[in-house]
Parts: C-alpha cells; sequence; structure tokens
C-alpha cells in the first residue's frame, strides 16, 4: 500500500479490503495519508472505533447488526435459552460479546459461551452442551471450522433432524460450505449425513439489495433506474440477460457499486465546497502532509445532506455518529430457513436451495422491525412442530392405581401373615407345630411381614411427597427390610435342613441342633449382609438421581427415585442366588440322607420352595428393566408378593390342614399324636422301653415252653398279660 500511494498519481480515496483483519490493519494505517478509507466487504466489530478510526466508512453493516436480528428472532419463536459457540478471533470474540448484552437487554437467559478449541476436538463441548440441554445454538465460526463443528455434532445426536437449531452465519462464500473438502478441511460425515445434520438451520445475511418490492423501478443517484443498472452490469460482465435483479447482483457486488457512487457524490460536493487554501486552486493538489482537504471530507461525509438512493437502500453515513464511539450502518438483515434438497439433488440444485431469495424474515436495523415473510416456517424436526428451545421436564410416577392396588393386596398378605402367626401361637403345643418348630415359625412370619411393608414402601414416590432427606431413609430402610426379609425366611429353611442331616451323625438332642445351627447360620448371613450394607452406605451413598424414560425432543419425562451404585444391588442379587442355591442342596442333601418322611414338613415342599424363589426371583429381577415407572413397580412388587405369599403357602399350608384335620396320609391321628408330642429325649427313651419289653417277652416265652402245660390260675393270666403287653 506504501508504494501504491507513493505512486505519481495521489490518492483521494481508499477502498479495502475484503477481509476484516486486513481492513483493520489499513484503517490503522490510511489515516496517516489523510485519505477517508470506504469498505463494502468487512464487518468486524473492531471497525466501529471512531476514536481510533475516524477516517473508515463501511457500506456493509457491522457484524454485530446481526445480534438484534437474532435476538427478535429467538423473541418471535418464543425461544430464550442458547448457547454461543465461539471460534476465537477477533470478530466473533466481539460479536459474541454483543450478542450476550442484547439478549439481557432484551429480557433473555444469559447464554453461556463455548470457547472452540482449535485443534477441533469438539467432545467436551458437545458434552457441555447435552449438560445444559440447551437446544438452540449459535455458530459464530468460520465456515472451515463450521464444518467440523457440524459433523462432530451430528456424531452425536446433535442435528436438526433431532430438534436442534443451528444459528449460522450466511455469508460464508462456498455455498457448498457444509461439502467443501479441499485444503485439508475435510470432515468425517458423508454428504447425506451434513445434509441431514443442517436440513432445517437458520443462516444470518446482509440484505444485497432493498426488500422494497418498488425498488427496482426507483431512480438512482446515476439517474439510472434498478433495472437499467442491472442490464447495464449484464452487459458488461457477459451475464444472461435472462437473470432478475436479484440473480444480477450477487455477493456484495451491490454494497461494491454503492461504495463507488459514495466516493463520486463525495468529490462533487467536496468541489463545490472547496475553497482555496494557500498555493493550492484544486481539490486534487492537495498532498498527504496536510489535512484540510480530509477535514472537508469527514465534514461532507457526516452531513445530513450527505444522502443518496443506492443499490442497497438509502446510503447516508449521518447515523453512523450513534455515540462518540461506536459507528454502524444501518441494513436489511435476511433470515432464511434452509433446508437441504432431497437426497440424490446435484450441486446445482444445492446452490439453487440455498440462494433462494425467499427468506422467512428481513430484519430492519434501521427501525428493529421484523417482518415475516413466510410465518409458517416449514419445519424440519420430526415431528413438523417448532422446536423447543429447552425439553421441558416431566416426572413419571408409579401408576396411582397400580399403586393402591399392590397396597392392598400387601395389606391381605399382612392379614395372612398375622392370622398364620395368630394360629401358630394358639396351637404351639400341638404335635405339628412343635414338630416343625414353632419359634422357626415365627421367624418366618415376621421375615414375610417386614416383606409386604417394604413392597408397599417402595410404590411411595414424588407424587405423594417430595423427595427430601427423610424420603432417602424410607428408601433405605425399605431395603434393609427386603435383604433382611429374604435372609431370615431362607436362613431358617437351611437351618431346619442342617439340623435335620446333622442329627443322624452327631449325637445330640435336636432341639438343641436347632439353636446352635440357627446361631450359625444367622449369624453368618447377617453378618454378611450387614457388611456389604455398610460398606454400600459409605461408598455409594443413598440419594435422589432422576432419569430419563423418554425423549421427544421437545419433553424428556424422568423418573424420580431415590438410588445409589448399581454394582451394589448387582452383588446383593447375586448373594441372594447363592443362598438358595444352598438351601436348594441342602434340601436334595436332606433327601439323600434322612429319606423321604410322610410327616408335615416334606424335604420336597422345601426343595419346591427354593426352586419357586428361584424362578420368581429371576423373573422380579428381569421385571426392572423395564422403562415405564408403572409397569415397573406393578410387576416387581407383583413378583414379590407371589414369591412371598407362595413361601407362606408352602411352608404353612400342610401344617394347618394336618391341624384342622388330624389326617397324616399312611398313619393314625392317635398314633401320631402319641409320638409328636414327645420330645427328643421321650423319644429314645420309648424306644430303650420297647427293646426292654421285647427282652421280656422272649424270656416269658422261654419260661411257657419249658412248662408241662399251660398255666391256669393267677399264675396264668399274668403270663397271658405279660405275653399280650403293648406299651
Amino acid at each position: 500500500m506504501h508504494r501504491m500511494l507513493s505512486a505519481n498519481t495521489t490518492k483521494i480515496a481508499l477502498i479495502a479490503a475484503g477481509c476484516s483483519a486486513v481492513t483493520l490493519s489499513l484503517a490503522h494505517v490510511s489515516q496517516y495519508w489523510n485519505i477517508p478509507q470506504f469498505n463494502f466487504l468487512s464487518s468486524s466489530p473492531a471497525l466501529d472505533d471512531r476514536k481510533v478510526l475516524g477516517q473508515y466508512y463501511h457500506l456493509l453493516p457491522s457484524e454485530n447488526s446481526f445480534n438484534p436480528a437474532r435476538v427478535k428472532l429467538m423473541i418471535d419463536l418464543e425461544w430464550r435459552r442458547s448457547v454461543v459457540l465461539v471460534q476465537p478471533s477477533t470478530i466473533f470474540n466481539l460479536n459474541s460479546r454483543d450478542l450476550v448484552v442484547e439478549m439481557a437487554h432484551e429480557g433473555l437467559e444469559r447464554p453461556e459461551m463455548i470457547l472452540l478449541p482449535d485443534d477441533n476436538d469438539f467432545d467436551s463441548v458437545i458434552d457441555r452442551i447435552k449438560e445444559l440441554d440447551v437446544r438452540v445454538l449459535f455458530g459464530l465460526v468460520y465456515e472451515e471450522k463450521a464444518r467440523k463443528l457440524v459433523c462432530s455434532c451430528y456424531k452425536r445426536g446433535i442435528a436438526a433432524s433431532t430438534s436442534f437449531v443451528w444459528m449460522l452465519p450466511g455469508w460464508y462464500d462456498d455455498k457448498l460450505w457444509w461439502n467443501y473438502q479441499g485444503n485439508g478441511t475435510a470432515h468425517d460425515c458423508m454428504d447425506s449425513e451434513m445434509r441431514d445434520a443442517l436440513n432445517g438451520h437458520f443462516s444470518f445475511d446482509y440484505a444485497q439489495l432493498s426488500p422494497d418490492p418498488n425498488f427496482i423501478n426507483r431512480t438512482l443517484l446515476t439517474n439510472k433506474t434498478v433495472l437499467e443498472v442491472a442490464a447495464e452490469f449484464q452487459n458488461r460482465n457477459n451475464m444472461s440477460k435472462t437473470l432478475n435483479v436479484t440473480e444480477t447482483f450477487k455477493g456484495y457486488s451491490a454494497y461494491g457499486y454503492d461504495a463507488m457512487l459514495s466516493i463520486g457524490l463525495l468529490l462533487d460536493m467536496a468541489i463545490k465546497n472547496y475553497t482555496k487554501i494557500g498555493n493550492r486552486d484544486r481539490i486534487d493538489e492537495f498532498s498527504y502532509e496536510y489535512d484540510d482537504v480530509m477535514t472537508l471530507f469527514n465534514n461532507i461525509l457526516m452531513s445530513e445532506d450527505f444522502k443518496f438512493k443506492g443499490l442497497t437502500g438509502d446510503v447516508q453515513f449521518y447515523n453512523l455518529l450513534r455515540s462518540e464511539e461506536r459507528q454502524s450502518a444501518d441494513g436489511f438483515i435476511v433470515i432464511r430457513y434452509v433446508q437441504a434438497p432431497e437426497l440424490g439433488g446435484d450441486d446445482d440444485d444445492l446452490v439453487a436451495q440455498n440462494e433462494d431469495d425467499n427468506p422467512v424474515a428481513v430484519y430492519d436495523s434501521a427501525n428493529g422491525k421484523m417482518k415475516w415473510e413466510q410465518p409458517n416456517i416449514p419445519w424440519t424436526t420430526p415431528d413438523g412442530l417448532r422446536p423447543v428451545d429447552e425439553r421441558t421436564k416431566e416426572l413419571i410416577y408409579s401408576n396411582k392405581s397400580v399403586f393402591i392396588a399392590i397396597a392392598i393386596l400387601s395389606s391381605f398378605g399382612i392379614t395372612f401373615a398375622v392370622i398364620l402367626l395368630t394360629f401358630n401361637v394358639i396351637y404351639r403345643r400341638h404335635w405339628v407345630i412343635r414338630k416343625s418348630i414353632r419359634r422357626l415359625n415365627d421367624i418366618v412370619l415376621y421375615a414375610a411381614l417386614a416383606s409386604y411393608i417394604s413392597i408397599i414402601l417402595f410404590g411411595f414416590d414424588g407424587q405423594f411427597f417430595p423427595f427430601n432427606q427423610t424420603s432417602i431413609i424410607c428408601c433405605f430402610l425399605r431395603t434393609i427390610f427386603l435383604v433382611l426379609a429374604f435372609t431370615i425366611c431362607f436362613g431358617s429353611l437351611l437351618t431346619k435342613t442342617c439340623a435335620e442331616v446333622l442329627e443322624r451323625f452327631v449325637k445330640r438332642p435336636f432341639n438343641s441342633l436347632i439353636i446352635i445351627v440357627g446361631v450359625f447360620t444367622y449369624g453368618f448371613l447377617l453378618l454378611v449382609d450387614t457388611l456389604m450394607l455398610i460398606l454400600w452406605t459409605a461408598i455409594d451413598s443413598w440419594e435422589k438421581k432422576q432419569s430419563i424414560l423418554k425423549d421427544d425432543g421437545k419433553a424428556i419425562y424422568i423418573r424420580e427415585k431415590c438410588s445409589t451404585g448399581v454394582l451394589w444391588a448387582y452383588a446383593f442379587v447375586f448373594y441372594k442366588l447363592i443362598v438358595l442355591v444352598v438351601c436348594a442342596v441342602a434340601t436334595f442333601v436332606r433327601i439323600r440322607i434322612v429319606g423321604k418322611k410322610a410327616a408335615v414338613g416334606s424335604p420336597y415342599i422345601d426343595l419346591l420352595m427354593s426352586f419357586t424363589a428361584f424362578v420368581l426371583f429371576f423373573m422380579v429381577f428381569a421385571f426392572t428393566f423395564t422403562s415405564d415407572a408403572g409397569e415397573q413397580y406393578g410387576l416387581v412388587s407383583g413378583g414379590l408378593l407371589l414369591l412371598i405369599t407362595t413361601i407362606l403357602c408352602l411352608w404353612f399350608v400342610p401344617k394347618v390342614r394336618t391341624v384342622l384335620t388330624g389326617k397324616i396320609e399312611g398313619k393314625k391321628e392317635e398314633e401320631n399324636s402319641v409320638v409328636g408330642n414327645l420330645t427328643e429325649i421321650e423319644r429314645l427313651e420309648l424306644k430303650e422301653l420297647r427293646s426292654r419289653n421285647t427282652e421280656q417277652k422272649d424270656l416269658l416265652g422261654k419260661l411257657l415252653l419249658e412248662l408241662p402245660q399251660s398255666p391256669t390260675g393267677p399264675l396264668g393270666e399274668t403270663v397271658r398279660s405279660a405275653m399280650g403287653c403293648v406299651p
């Protein structure tokens, strides 16, 4: 530039440049030559500083002029939440800050600004977007990074097709910017994936021509109509004469045309207002060292008289001086809802689609009004409806009718257990109850009561009371109830089975064996339960957790529940399954060693209990994988009810039947009543007595054989009585 300005011909104005960074550098330098600089391509907000760049004039509105249009679009579409993704650069840093201020001024929620990494690893960015649960995404990025950003987001489920909304610049040079693969800017998405990701995003661009419908017939500063200028433009550029005005002035050629008219009008007004300064009679005789001509230029450009009709509308720099420090040209902002053509279309179709001059809305920066050209936007969301900026959260609770039904059934179960407990107390001296070990029966019934209560507690959720510390304690207690109930119930079964097996090998009374085996069995099982619960609570404390059951893009359906580490739950499940297997094995060993008894408490019933619990346990565990809260609670609670009630029936119904009817298959009630009422010591004494009676009967038989004849009288009666004596 120094060589150009220092050439033989003195320059009185400068039009530059195409890149904001270059334009800013030139604007800092050109003022030392005391000439004005015009620009129609750069839009960085850094170019708005009038204190530093007092001789810089741009016809293209600042990048910040998009922000009022962006905010107005959000307000009209009832969006309040968004996130701003910023590529680190001067233009986007300043633009994002202004956008945040604009949103706050209009009462929108302050968006979070996320700086994009230089290495294009967007995983942390995408994680943050999902964490914020924001659906409106502003991308303040150049097209190279925009390609990779959109592709990475698409791979993680963030796309227009999944009800996300992209807000992107519309001034990218390449209209096929999302598919461009050159210069090392390739992305990992296929063409169809990129179209799917961006099929339905908003783009913001400057209006190339005035949106006034009578604009084409207006007379410009050159005394030519817009149609005449378009025809001349087509002739000079060898363009087809079938093109309309919009197709003729592509890119920013209309702003370039107005920049040339601005310089022409400036010179015309300067010549008319120029007075002789020193020895310089002509305005073009000035030198760079003097600022008198530049002062004249500034006064003319910033006056109300400097105004003309151009291709982009009414051009005037007077309104640049909005404050002492900032300048911004007013203009029209075109908002397009870009939709990709049908897959399989050629590139020409895609270009035509993106250069469609039927925008959904046009924002007038001068008066801050939005004109909707297409009020009914053809949304590309899955349901065809307007996306939401934030998915509503709907809490899903267990079905109240299901809970009431489960609570009623559990109440019946509690009543059933209480009746059996009462029966066990009333008939505690009956031989059937004594033989089945009444205290073990009581323990099983207490376990059943705890299980029924825990089932009811599992139905309490947020619909009955809010989640707080009390509800967390309730969740912990109902888990303890269920865990301990299982341990107590099957601990009783294991205790009785092991005691019956040990009775064959250990010469100890059965009642004492029950106590010894029970202490070791319950002690071990409860110790393991206690240690696991303590570790569970210490390592993974109980807390409120929200799990997403369904996400339709507009709402997420959440189930609130108190939860903790799932591995601990699996550990308990595995541990209880081992207990079931041990019970089944112990029962099978009992059958092989002790043998089948026809009396109450057949080992086959115990084996059936273990098998039933094993099957139903797996059913309950499988039901937990259903996503519906009502179905999950109904199926799991119903399975537990069936499990507990089945165990009670298998354990107690044969006993109740025997007590009430007095019938046992293959035995008389009287004999069983006599034998059943005896303790283990009494049974041993009876066995010894029968042995002695047998010896006495053999001795009497020998005496009778030695007698010559059968005795008569008192002696004969005594002998016969002894021979027929059966204790």
